[in-house]
């Protein structure tokens, strides 16, 4: 998904700009237009049938006041669930017609095939704020690690921004990232800045970073302290960003890590089985715009800090 950026000129053979959806100008308008039009009309025609329904039971025997209650509560609140139904159907169509479903979803997706070296610099930030440092530079290393492995590690530098106003939690931060530069080779790209005045928590520790570092990177990849991305899907990302420098965020599916307890084990397999399905059918017909969670998204720096 994108942000607007500039005017653009049509990639397209044949459409002309102002027919294209913004702000990367892939998909015509036309094209969104009649999927939302389906969508809408398909929505309105489970809702209703589900309020007959209803409207039925609930006659039996005559109105209350309670069934009142019950058909207005069940009238604000089916809707949300109909269009997830209806969004996992378009999902798992579209999954089942293989990289067809996709190109048709997200157009943009074939850069990331691609095979040029990257050519734009990202910056990779994590912020914290008294969190266990050592799990959470653990991941960044982690993460640091796989994009080195992909050959393209050069193009990478690595931000802990901390707003840890815990004397002790901001001993460790420090010793810890002493310690990870001490051996690593490329020091001069992980960076440890930490903020006594904690103004804005981490929208203002990521605009302190726009300010002071933004205009010598490109993209900036924001993570939280449990955040885990490997680098195969962040070079992938960035590809797609080369690519097509009209769009301005680009995020990847957030799925749930495992963990030890049931509720948690069960949410993350609720999430990588539906999630998926789920997004698929939303980018359908929402096109390149829809809803940013904060992190593991790839951001465009120069059009971000001027609406900041």
């Amino acid at each position: 998904m994108g942000v607007p950026t500039d005017s653009f000129d049509s990639p397209l053979p044949g459409i002309d700009a102002p027919s294209l959806s913004s702000p990367a100008g892939l998909q015509a308008n036309a094209t969104l237009n009649g999927r939302r039009a389906v969508v809408l009309a398909i929505n309105l025609l489970t809702w209703g049938l589900l309020l007959f329904w209803m409207a039925s039971i609930l006659a039996t025997g005559g109105w209350t006041a309670a069934d009142w209650v019950i058909f207005t509560c069940f009238v604000l609140g089916t809707p949300w669930s109909v269009l997830g139904f209806w969004n996992a159907v378009i999902g798992l169509w579209q999954l089942s017609r293989g990289r067809a479903g996709l190109a048709d979803v997200a157009p943009f997706l074939a850069a990331a095939d691609g095979l040029a070296p990257l050519a734009t610099r990202t910056a990779v930030l994590m912020t914290l704020r008294n969190e266990d440092p050592s799990r959470a530079l653990l991941r960044l290393k982690t993460v640091k690690t796989s994009l080195d492995a992909t050959g393209e590690g050069s193009a990478f530098s690595y931000f802990i921004l901390s707003d840890t106003d815990r004397a002790d939690v901001a001993a460790a931060e420090e010793r810890l990232v002493d310690t990870w530069r001490a051996v690593d080779a490329d020091r001069n790209r992980i960076v440890y800045r930490r903020r006594t005045d904690n103004t804005g928590f981490k929208a203002g520790n990521v605009r302190d970073f726009c300010e002071r570092w933004g205009a010598d990177y490109e993209l900036m990849l924001p993570l939280d302290a449990d955040s885990l991305m490997t680098g195969g899907a962040i070079r992938a990302l960035v590809r797609i960003m080369q690519a097509h420098p009209k769009i301005g965020i680009l995020q990847s599916l957030v799925v749930g890590m495992p963990s030890r307890s049931a509720f948690a084990r069960i949410f993350q397999f609720g999430m990588r089985h539906g999630m998926r399905a789920y997004t698929m059918g939303q980018a359908w017909w929402v096109g390149e715009c829809g809803p940013y969670w904060g992190h593991n998204a790839l951001v465009r720096i120069k059009p971000f800090a001027g609406t900041v």
